[in-house]
């Protein structure tokens, strides 16, 4: 079976609000032979949160 990697990445700045955030998206293979949901947020330059939907 074929495997394809998907990544999205955008960032929301607004500099009167001193916001400066990012989300990413990614759907990559899992240990298994199946494929994880892999999603990011936080603000620019920290590490943020990360939560990971197995399917």
């Amino acid at each position: 079976m074929t495997q394809h990697w998907f990544r999205l990445y955008a960032q929301r700045i607004d500099t009167t609000k001193n916001m400066a955030r990012f989300y990413a998206m990614s759907i990559e293979p899992d240990l298994f032979g199946g494929s994880a949901l892999v999603r990011r947020w936080g603000r620019i330059g920290t590490r943020g949160q990360e939560r990971i939907d197995l399917f």
